[in-house]
Formats: C-alpha cells, structure tokens, sequence
C-alpha cells in the first residue's frame, strides 16, 4: 500500500480501537467503490481512444531522450557493492529561507524547485541537456479514491531541459512547465 492509504489505515484501526473499548462495533462510512473497482476501471481505460492519446502524447514526450548511461564515473571494471551512500547535505536558515522565497515568487513549490536543482547537478554530471527524472505521484486525481487503501502510487517522468547559459530561475520555470 501506498503512505496515503498508511495514514487511512492508522485513522481506521484508531477508530476500531476506540469504538471497541467502549463495546460499540466501529462504524465506517461507506466508499463509493473499493480498489478492485479502481483497478478495474483503469484496466478498461486502456482499451479506449482517449488511453491512445495519452501513450501517444507520453511516447512524443519522452522521445528522444539520449541513452542515459550513468551520470557518475564509478570507473571501469569496478564490480558493484551494493552498498548504499549517503551524501548528504544541509541549507541554513538563510538558505532555506531564500529558496523559498524564490520558489514562492516564481509560482512554484520547493519540491518543484528541488527537481530542477536536481536535474541540474546530473545534468553538469553527466553532461547532459535533456533529463528525464522520475518523481513519485499520489494517483489519486479522482475524489472517489482519496478514502480508499491500495497501491496508487506512480512515478511520473518528468523530462526538463538544462540549456546552457539560463539563469537559474528560468531553469526552475522551466522545470515546473514540465510537470504541468
């Protein structure tokens, strides 16, 4: 299940929890359909004209993208560890709060704003000028699925350009006109 639906369940089994510690059966309001109605509805989805025009307007998008090999030397015939890094870092309060505000003033949220910083360190990386970055999304569009528990998470590609010599907030604009 997705984080979403952890926060329903938690909500659910409190209410159980409380209403059985008072000897009364939790009541829980009805859902105008369940998940397999969901999933169902997404299957036949795919058969129609309009899921035709969505693939064709992805298949445009992410096409072409160049071979995105590795952004990071890791040397020649070094045989992977598997061992995860942390590199890490911090903002300051200054920082932070410039970024912000830049965010704020550009029309964009920080998350929005920490793609295109994203984007920008692989793509000065890997010497690339068009990236496709995966970011994680609810997938719950419908007001029908904000009360149900199941696996909507989806990463949505989001494909930015860095063109060398932009400044810095035309590259957030930009970023964010990808993921509208």
């Amino acid at each position: 299940i997705d984080g979403w639906s952890q926060s329903i369940l938690a909500k659910e089994i409190s209410h159980a929890y409380h209403s059985l510690l008072e000897d009364c059966a939790p009541i829980f309001p009805e859902l105008p359909f369940v998940y397999a109605d969901f999933a169902e509805w997404e299957r036949n989805f795919i058969e129609t004209e309009g899921a035709q025009k969505v693939i064709d307007q992805w298949c445009s998008t992410l096409t072409p993208l160049p071979d995105p090999g590795s952004p990071f030397p890791f040397g020649v015939g070094v045989a992977p560890s598997h061992v995860a890094v942390f590199a890490g870092f911090d903002f300051s309060e200054t920082e932070t709060a410039g970024f912000s505000n830049l965010c704020r003033d550009l029309g964009i949220t920080p998350y929005v704003g920490m793609v295109g910083l994203w984007t920008l360190v692989l793509s000065e990386a890997g010497s690339k000028e068009k990236l496709c970055v995966g970011v994680p999304f609810a997938g719950r569009e419908f007001p029908e699925t904000q009360r149900l528990v199941g696996n909507f998470v989806n990463l949505l590609p989001v494909v930015t350009e860095v063109i060398p010599g932009n400044s810095l907030r035309d590259h957030l604009l930009k970023t964010r006109d990808a993921f509208l």
